[in-house]
Formats: structure tokens, sequence, C-alpha cells
């Protein structure tokens, strides 16, 4: 016989460390998101506060944590475990918002500015041109490019769901189709880029304030220092809030000045971004890898729970997380929301399922009358940093755990196309670079996720002599660079972008006499272009095909798969052992036959 309902939502004495922990995991991404998009589509006026787009994350957390408790008191009634199942942990996709801000928001909104209907000339036209803009023109122009940014963030989000949906349908083909540890690297390109590195400046911008925090997070995570009933985030923020004030980072009169914006703001909708899907295409090389690290993320969380007891259906989850996806478009949000990684760790504090029920309740009453708005003035940033720089360093934790030691230099070149992606949207240039290397390292921005994705799975094939699967990959990326997935601003889809095949799609490789009206472009514009990716992938397909030639005639040693050392090494991924798990039990597919055939050499070898 299952249990009651109400015995379900019993609350427990773990959900306040639970709630804790989930809320300031997720108030720290908030505030770092509000952040960023207020450099990005606000940096210029005082228009359109990014605030407009939290009742609506607020909404979708609200769905996503009342859906997933919900499922907490299925299990439980259907399993007559009578408030023990934990509830799935669920906030802001944050490696996707970050990949969505400088991926989407930023280039949508700074193409704009170059140049739009109403500002042919862009928004700070050249002196030479002879043209002026007031100071009314002027915000006018930076309103426009930063409303163009939004749609484009909110129409990806909305196209991110829809795929994510799909991908929940065929959950386990994407374990199967990609190395678990390139799905990892391309999103640790990310947590060490965007959630990393970014985030540790902000800490040692502010010395006095930042330090403690920051090592406090590596103290106290790292080092698993048990806090007792004391979240570890809710103390390393306060210790950070208290430094800032001291500090005078946050005042009082900051507080004044957010206490006026302190409303009813309501929900808004994202009906205006449907409007013109002419440039949808302009932004796959972000979203598609966004969607496929979002399902793979929900995928693992989902195996991760059923290790610690708790088997939730794995097709619902990432279905629902591709649903809440769409809801946040819906409500005129650019930025998704997923079941968050620790699922495990929510479980060890005997959370249930209240600590979800809460942390949407908050978020909910916080955003409606943003109140976050105070939130961010008496939060410093140093205090919650450390918080996503801790994100971060777990994802390129958990990509290294996932790999034996002789793939990680695939790791490092994984990295390469977001680091690259963060230094160039900082403002690093072909004149501060100084050589014509600059258009080398604009080569790895676009699209960095999806790039990472290809350069890590592509090294990783070579690494352990898999040169079929290497040319696979090959002939892959060869055809996205040929319609500028891969290396490019914009994707070639439609008769008109294919005309510029022998053209760039994109302003990254421009230099200063690259400007409209130039007789010609330079030199290295011309050898950046689209045939040229794609022909350059051909030739490394080509080398694969002689490696696999010479390994058939016995010249190249065997394909390295699961030796046994490497199995070893990686039990120490999480991820790594769910998926075993996962498929011992069939509730995946089992590896592919090129795996199964290295898992059987082995086992004769040891024979």
């Amino acid at each position: 016989m299952g249990g009651s309902f109400c015995a379900q939502i019993k609350p427990r004495m773990g959900d306040i460390a639970g709630w804790a922990q989930l809320f300031f995991d997720n108030l720290a991404t908030l505030l770092a998101v509000i952040g960023s998009i207020k450099l990005v589509l606000s940096g210029f006026y005082d228009g359109m506060p990014p605030e407009d787009t939290v009742p609506g994350l607020a909404c979708t957390m609200c769905y996503g944590n009342l859906y997933y408790a919900l499922m907490a008191i299925r299990l439980g009634m259907k399993e007559d475990r009578n408030g023990e199942v934990t509830a799935l942990p669920f906030g802001i996709n944050t490696p996707g918002a970050f990949a969505f801000i400088f991926g989407v928001l930023s280039p949508a909104t700074m193409a704009c500015s170059f140049g739009s209907p109403t500002f042919p000339n862009g928004c700070s036209p050249p002196e030479d041109l002879g043209i002026t803009l007031t100071d009314e023109e002027y915000v006018t122009c930076w309103t426009e490019a930063a409303t163009e940014g939004w749609k484009a963030g909110v129409l990806s989000n909305l196209m991110c769901g829809c795929i994510c949906i799909v991908l929940g349908l065929f959950g386990s083909l994407i374990v199967l189709l990609t190395p678990t540890s390139a799905m990892l690297t391309s999103l640790a390109g990310i947590g060490f880029a965007f959630l990393g590195f970014a985030q540790a400046a902000n800490n040692f911008s502010e010395p006095l304030a930042g330090f403690l925090p920051f090592f406090m997070c590596i103290a106290l995570f790292y080092g698993n220092v048990n806090t007792g009933c004391f979240p570890q985030a809710l103390m390393i923020a306060l210790t950070g809030i208290a430094l800032g004030w001291a500090d005078g980072i946050a005042n009082v009169d900051g507080i004044k000045a957010a206490s006026s914006e302190v409303k009813w703001r309501g929900v808004s909708w994202g009906y205006d971004a449907w409007t013109d899907w002419t440039h949808a295409t302009e932004y796959l090389g972000t979203l598609i890898p966004v969607a496929f690290a979002a399902s793979a993320n929900s995928l693992m969380n989902v195996l991760s729970a059923a290790e610690a007891g708790d088997s939730y259906n794995v097709i619902e989850v990432m279905c629902s997380d591709g649903f809440g996806a769409c809801i946040a478009a819906f409500l005129g949000t650019p930025f998704g929301t997923s079941v968050y990684i620790g699922h495990p760790a929510y479980k060890k504090i005997n959370a249930g399922v209240c600590y979800a029920l809460l942390n949407c309740t908050l978020f909910m009453v916080f955003a409606l009358f943003s109140v976050f708005a105070v939130i961010a003035a008496a939060v410093p940033l140093p205090a919650v940093c450390p918080l996503i720089f801790f994100v971060g360093m777990m994802i390129c934790q958990e990509a290294m755990a996932s790999m034996p030691t002789r793939q990680y230099p695939a790791f490092i070149i994984g990295l390469f196309p977001s680091t690259l992606d963060w230094a160039i949207t900082s403002g690093v240039n072909h004149g501060g670079i100084g050589t014509n290397a600059y258009f080398g390292l604009a080569a790895l921005k676009p699209g960095a996720i999806l790039l990472s994705t290809f350069l890590c799975a592509i090294s990783i094939h070579f690494i352990d002599r898999k040169y079929g699967a290497a040319m696979a990959w090959c002939i892959m990326a060869a055809i996205l660079s040929a319609v500028g997935l891969l290396h490019q601003d914009g994707v070639a889809a439609s008769k008109e972008a294919w005309e510029l095949w022998l053209e760039p799609s994109g302003m990254l490789y421009c230099e200063e006499n690259c400007a409209p009206g130039s007789p010609e472009p330079p030199e290295f514009f011309t050898k950046t272009v689209k045939w040229r990716f794609s022909a350059a992938y051909g030739t490394v397909a080509v080398m694969a095909i002689f490696l696999w030639m010479g390994q058939c005639c016995g010249l190249v040693d065997p394909p390295i798969v699961d030796e046994v050392g490497d199995a070893d090494e990686t039990k120490k991924s999480q991820i790594q052992n769910s998926i075993r798990s996962a498929r011992a039990s069939g509730r995946i597919s089992k590896a592919p036959f090129s795996e199964r055939q290295g898992s059987n050499a082995s086992a004769k070898a040891m024979a």
C-alpha cells in the first residue's frame, strides 16, 4: 500500500539547510546574471532594466520546483516511503545563462548597434562620416539594439527548450553518440572562463572583502569541512556581506536607491520576440550545444539521484526541463532552468520536498516585488562570486574526473574556445594583440560551446587511436563549418548566405580598414572564410583515414579503450559511475560496439 500525500510533504530538519544551499546558489547566479546583463544590455544607457526578465524566470523556477516536488511525492507514495524521498534540486541553468548572455544577447545587441533600419550608420558612427547623434537619438539607438538582443535571447531560449524536449525522448543516445568527457568539457569551458576566473576577478579586485570568502569557498567545499546545521554557502555569503559593508563596497545610500525600485512588477510576455525569425539561425552555434549540455546534465543528475536511492523517470525529467525553458521564453526570459547537480548532497543532509517549495515561494515573492534590486545593493559581488566560482570549478573537476590522464590535453584544448570567447567579448581585438595571430584567436570564439565539443571529441579519439570516430567528427565539423556554425558569426541558412560562402559571415575578422567603403578587405579577412575551415577539417579527416589504414595493416597500434587502469581512474567521476550503473541495470543503452570490443579485449588480457 502506498504512502499518503500529506506524509510526503512533512517538513524535515534538512529542509532548512537544503533551502539555504539551493537559494544562495540561485541567488549568486541571479546577481551575477543581472550584473552581466546590465553590462550587455544597459551598459550605454539607463533603459530596459534587466530586472524585467526576473519575474518570468521566477515563474519558471516555481514551475520546476513544484513539478519536481510533485514527482518526489508521487515516488514516495508509489514506494511507500513517507517523507524519505528528496526532490531534485532545480534552478537557473548557470552555464547556459552565461553562454546566452555572451553568445547571444551580446553579439545581437552589438550587431544592431553597428547598424539598423532606424540607424543605418550605427549608434556610434565613425567621425569621418560626418554624422552625429543627439543624446535622445543615442539612447533610442541603444534601446533598439538592446531590445534586439533581448529578442534574440528569448527566441533562442524557446528553440533551446524545444530541442531539449526532443532530446529528452532520446536521452540515452546523447551518451552513446558523444564522449561523456567531451560533453562535460564543453560545459567546463564556460565554467573555467565565465564562472571561473571572470568571477574570481571580482574577489581579487576587492581583496579586503574578497579574499576571505574566496578561500573560505576552497576550504569549506573542497576541504569538506563539516559546518553542522549551518549551510556552507550561507556562511560564505554572510562573511562576504559583512566584509563588503565594512569595506564600503555596499552602503546605505545604495540600499535607499534600490528601495525606490521595490514595487509590484508583474510578469511580462515574450510575444514581441517572436515577430522576426529571420536571424533565428545565427545563434545555433550557442543554443544547440547549450541544449545538448542541459539535456546531458539532466540525464546525469537523474542517474546520480538513482544512485542515491531516488529513481526518477529519465525522459520525464529531461522533457520537463525543456518545457521549463519554453515557459521562460513565453514569459520574456532569455535564460533557461534545469535540474541542479548535487541531489546526493541534498539527500545526505536529509532534505525532503519542502526545501524546494520554500525556495520557489521566496523567489517568486522577491521577483514580483523587485526585492532582488535591494538584495543586489545589499550583497556585494565578492560575497556571492565564490559560489559561482565553485560551480565552475566543480564542472571542470567532473570533466577531468570523467577522463583518464592521457586525455587531459584534450580537456585543455576544449577550454580554448570559451576562454577566447570571454577574452574577445571583454575587448581583446586586433589592435590589442598587435599581430595577425588575432585572427586565429577570433576563429575560436564563434559557437564556443559547440566548437569545444568538437575539438575535445576529435582530440580524444586521436589520443585513443579511434581513427574512424575521429574521421566522422572531422566530417561533421567540415559540414558545420561550411554552413557557418563553427568559426563564424552566422549560419548560411538562406540562398543569399550561401552565395557568401567565400566570405566570413561576421565582423570578428575585420581590422580597422575593414569598415564599410574600404576598397578591399585585408589579407586575413579572406583567409578566414567558411570554405577554408571546411576544407581544413577535410584534410584532418584524410589524415584519420591514413592512420586507420595503417592500423588495419598493423603499422599503427590498436585503439585504446577502457584499459583497466583508466577504468579505475575514472571511478572518481560521479557521472561515469552513474552511467556504468545505469548501463548495468539497463536504464540506458549499453556502450557502442567499439567500446564493448575494447572492454572484451581488456577482459581477455586480464584472463
